[in-house]
């Protein structure tokens, strides 16, 4: 047994090709596992146990046998393995034999079900075709009974339509047949009831017109109203014929009420043709009595139109105000066409006397009108804005050039006495306080352009007098800045219109030149707050204007920016006018400085005179223009900026024209530089007790300028030989933006003789010129970062003295 294991594992294990092995395991490969679809194993999983080892998927017959067989003593069971295998075989295909005998067996019902169903299917279909036929035969019933009933409805339906319109044609020939009995007796307040429902009735033939009879009847209703016509215009004619004063004396065959009862259902036409005549009929009088010939119709006597209506009006309500309709509105037409009238009077009667107005009649007119205007709108609220507005006032709209022409006039009459007013009053006083205060007279243009407006706002005048009124103050805006502001400054300003030459000798030969008083100063800050008022209160009118103008908000003329500026411009000349005072009290102390000896001065002491006479005008002035200019600090910060944009290249150019100067003068001139920087710096805020600083841009506009004079003076110390071309580099390094000219100034203070500066110079010229190839350096650096090299090398003489220099400078200030 073992050696047939043997033999098979052996021939199992083999190589043999197919024809060498056994025809039995040719055909089962023992090893390869047998692979269904997804499907089948998935039928096979529900019919047998997914845990035989039969039923797996890998399933592998020698794994199988080697597991039934793992040792050779195991072999003696194979004859009860074999048959326990034979037996599983035989239970499997007793269960295939059943399952294939249920099949046959339910094949064979499933047919005869099918055919069963195909039965029912096929009974079913008859029915449903026998009820459709019982539904045809129902709905032919059903359209036979309905037609029956739709030829009753619409019999009925004919009938009565046939019997509505024939109580309507009996209503029609009856009340035709009254309505004409009620004409010849003229009993107008049963016809006014009796009419209105005729024309109803006849409005139900109006698709019957094709009819003769009915065409006749319509017909007669129509001849009945233009006899009702006639005879109404007739009665209502009669009865208001010769006015209303007339009129109610009179003996009227009719009530005239009834009357008018039967114009209410007439046609609109006959009604408005009467109103209208009966309007004439009234105003008939004042065309008479305002005719253009007549004095009474001029403008100088408008109110009596005015009071002939009113009164007018008044008379005709409380006579026929219960007489005529309310629905007819009489008294509201009769003052619109008393409007109309009236205003196609006027313009008549301005034409042909239009040499007489003026402008004082014009505006009496125009507000005369439109207090009438506005009289009318109370008394027929509602109506007013398309029956009264502005039919009288724009009449006068064309004319209002006369107007703005006498305005014109007006303001020139103005400006004049704000001259005298000032020239009368003086200027303004300090006594009231130290703070300057706009000039009493600048208010008074403004108020009287705000008049101006008002007053043509109230007479309703539209947009477009707005554009010339607005015009016309942009002129006497400037009028007002030259004559009333600009033309106030004192003169001082003409002194610094010549050269800086002329100015010198007129101080030489004159001596002091006229300054600004006190009250002087105080002048020229009340004209520049009243320039700034003048300014902000432009910018207030032309928000005005654009916000009455509506539309024509956009309009050039609106545009208040060249006024604004000429008004800052005032401003800018007071803060001149303030600079250049101030220069001028500086300039004596200037002169002084340059006439001094400065190449014989030996020792450094204190600061020098002219020093303390600048410190002096400074406090002096500056404190009084920062007390007038209180409620205004940046005007006196624009002051103060100015002054030293000023006062500085003025003092450059003085350290320039003190020559010669010797190494000891120029120490002294350096250390009243400090002196004066200190003071400027200190400027905005002189004797100050509020504690401020000075704005730091001013602080650097003063140190960048001082820098430059005290830059000078160090050169003016520093030695030229041994080493002119040291000396030159020094002096680029200093002041990078120097010129030619200025080089040969400090040459000059230096006392270099001229022959030598030649040589001096050409060094400068060719080391300039090196310099303007390269970049620029920054002034400020190069003066600190060159200090210490001017100070290095052959320079321990100079060194020593500028120290010394600092410390005196320190320990004084």
């Amino acid at each position: 047994m073992n050696s047939e294991r043997t033999e098979i594992e052996k021939r199992m294990m083999s190589g043999d090709t197919e024809e060498q092995k056994p025809k039995w395991l040719r055909v089962m490969d023992l090893q390869t596992p047998v692979r269904f679809s997804e499907t089948v194993q998935s039928a096979l999983d529900s019919v047998a146990d997914p845990e035989d080892p039969f039923n797996k998927p890998d399933f592998c017959a020698i794994s199988y046998i080697n597991h039934l067989f793992p040792s050779e003593p195991s072999l003696g069971h194979v004859g009860q393995v074999m048959a326990d295998v034979q037996r599983q075989i035989d239970q499997v295909d007793q269960e295939i034999s059943d399952i294939l005998e249920k099949q046959s067996v339910a094949q064979l019902d499933s047919e005869a079900l099918l055919e069963q169903t195909k039965q029912a299917m096929r009974e079913l279909f008859g029915r449903i075709m026998d009820i459709k036929r019982q539904t045809d035969m129902s709905e032919t019933t059903v359209k036979e009974i309905t037609r029956d009933i739709r030829q009753l409805d619409l019999a009925k339906k004919n009938l009565t339509a046939s019997i509505t319109t024939l109580n309507h044609l009996h209503m029609l020939v009856s009340g035709l047949e009254s309505l004409e009995s009620f004409v010849k007796t003229k009993n107008f307040r049963d016809i006014s009831n009796l009419l209105p429902g005729i024309q109803n009735v006849l409005e139900h033939f109006s698709q019957y017109m094709t009819v003769p009879q009915i065409k006749a009847l319509s017909d007669q209703v129509n001849s009945i109203r233009i006899e009702l016509a006639d005879l109404t215009t007739t009665e209502f004619k009669r009865y208001f014929s010769g006015g209303f004063k007339k009129a109610s004396g009179q003996q009227q065959s009719v009530p005239i009420e009834d009357v008018c009862l039967v114009l209410s259902v007439l046609d609109r036409t006959v009604r408005e043709g009467l109103i209208s005549w009966l309007i004439d009929q009234q105003l008939a009088e004042y065309k008479i009595l305002f005719d253009d010939t007549q004095d009474d119709a001029w403008l100088d006597k408008i109110d009596l139109r005015f009071s002939w209506f009113r009164d007018c009006l008044i008379e005709f309500e409380r006579k026929h105000a219960a007489l005529l309709p309310a629905e007819w509105d009489v008294a509201c037409k009769f003052a619109a066409e008393f409007f109309h009238l009236t205003a196609s009077m006027l313009d008549q009667v301005m034409e042909k006397r239009c040499v007489e107005l003026d402008a004082k009649l014009v505006l009496f007119a125009v507000q005369r009108a439109a207090n009438f205007e506005a009289l009318m709108a109370r008394r027929f609220p509602g109506r007013a804005q398309t029956l009264f507005q502005s039919v009288l006032v724009g009449r006068f709209q064309k004319r209002m050039s006369i107007y703005t022409a006498s305005l014109d006039k007006t303001l020139t009459d103005l400006i004049d006495q704000l001259v005298a007013k000032f020239q009368q009053l003086g200027p303004p006083s300090a006594e009231y306080g130290t703070s300057a205060v706009p000039i009493p007279t600048s208010s008074d243009l403004f108020v009287f352009y705000k008049k101006s407006i008002q007053q043509l706002l109230q007479l309703g005048m539209n947009a477009n007098i707005l554009v010339d009124l607005s015009r016309l103050f942009k002129k006497y805006l400037h009028e007002y800045a030259q004559r009333c502001l600009t033309g106030l400054l004192p003169k001082i300003a003409s002194a610094h219109t010549t050269t800086t030459a002329g100015l010198l000798q007129s101080f030489l030969k004159e001596g002091d030149m006229p300054r600004l008083s006190n009250d002087e100063i105080y002048l020229v800050c009340c004209v520049l707050i009243t320039a700034e008022f003048c300014a902000e209160t432009s910018h207030q009118l032309q928000e005005k204007l654009k916000e009455k103008a509506g539309d024509l908000a956009l309009h050039e003329a609106f545009d208040f920016t060249n006024e604004r500026e000429m008004f800052h411009g005032v401003v800018s000349s007071c803060v001149q006018v303030l600079v250049q005072d101030l220069e001028t009290a500086c300039e004596p102390a200037l002169q002084t400085m340059t006439k001094m000896q400065w190449a014989n001065v030996d020792t450094v002491g204190d600061e020098s005179r002219y020093v303390a006479s600048i410190r002096q005008h400074l406090r002096q002035c500056v404190v009084r223009i920062r007390d007038c200019l209180g409620q205004a600090r940046k005007y006196f910060m624009q002051f103060c900026f100015r002054f030293v944009n000023a006062f500085v290249p003025k003092f450059i150019n003085a350290i320039l024209r003190c020559r010669p100067v010797s190494v000891t003068g120029a120490e002294q001139l350096l250390l009243d530089t400090h002196a004066l920087k200190t003071e400027l710096v200190n400027l905005p805020v002189l004797e100050s007790a509020a504690g401020r600083k000075p704005p730091e841009a001013f602080t650097k506009l003063v140190i960048k300028g001082m820098t430059k004079a005290e830059m000078i003076l160090k050169l003016v110390m520093a030695p030229v030989d041994p080493d002119p071309g040291t000396f030159v580099e020094h002096y680029i390094n200093f002041l990078p933006e120097s010129d030619v000219v200025e080089f040969q100034k400090i040459l000059d203070m230096k006392s270099v003789r001229k022959n030598e500066q030649t040589a001096i110079m050409d060094i400068f010229r060719e080391k300039k010129a090196a310099l303007d190839s390269k970049n620029d350096l920054n002034a400020d650096r190069g003066g600190v970062a060159n200090d210490a090299a001017l100070s290095s090398g052959d320079n321990s003489s100079l060194d020593s003295r500028i120290r010394k220099l600092e410390k005196l400078v320190k320990k004084r200030f």
